[in-house]
Order: structure tokens, then C-alpha cells, then sequence
């Protein structure tokens, strides 16, 4: 758990985010203000109870927090844990492209 001082720093505004989000999940294309105001709070909660738990992970092995620990904070919803990986998956894909195209480019010149 983080210190008091942390935890009173401004959360990030998502509520533009959020509202395409929810018209893109068949909400209207301007949800109610406090459905709004709500999924925001759920999905900060969510994060911050995310990351408490990768960082009690992250501690307990005596390691850096990184991807693994998220992983391992998941990895009992099946669904979430394969998500995840299916990301990371698709992270590697596109460094691999990038890497490619840039020796493409580099022979071109």
C-alpha cells in the first residue's frame, strides 16, 4: 500500500475515454454524467487495486515490478490472465515489425 502523500496525488481525468468507450458498448452517444462519474471510479479502483497487488508481488519475490507481477496478480481470472498475455503477445509482434522496417529503410538509403 502506498503513503497517504501518493494516494492524494490527482487521478487522471478518463471520463472523455470513458464516454466514447461506453457509446462504443451501446451506452448513448452522451451517457448520464454520473453513469459517467461511476464506471470512472470503478476503473481507478480497479487499477490501483491492480497495481497494490503487483507491487505486493514485486516485493514479496524481492524483484523491480514489472509485466510478470501483473501477471501473477491475475492469474487466477482466467480470462484477464490471457488478455494479458495475448497484449504482450501482440507487443512483441509489432517490436519485431519495427525492427524490420527499420532495416527495410536503413537498405533503402
Amino acid at each position: 500500500p502506498r503513503s497517504t502523500a501518493e494516494r492524494k496525488r490527482k487521478p487522471p481525468d478518463l471520463k472523455p475515454d470513458l464516454t466514447s468507450m461506453m457509446y462504443g458498448y451501446g451506452d448513448g452517444a452522451e451517457p448520464d454524467e454520473e453513469s459517467v462519474e461511476l464506471v470512472e471510479r470503478l476503473v481507478l479502483n480497479y487499477v490501483e487495486e491492480l497495481c497494490d497487488a503487483a507491487s505486493a508481488v514485486a516485493k514479496l519475490g524481492g524483484k523491480p515490478l514489472n509485466h510478470t507481477c501483473f501477471l501473477v496478480a491475475v492469474r487466477h481470472e482466467r480470462h484477464k490472465y490471457e488478455r494479458a498475455l495475448h497484449l504482450l503477445d501482440k507487443k512483441e509482434e509489432i517490436k519485431q515489425a519495427r525492427k524490420v522496417d527499420k532495416s527495410y529503410a536503413e537498405e533503402e538509403v
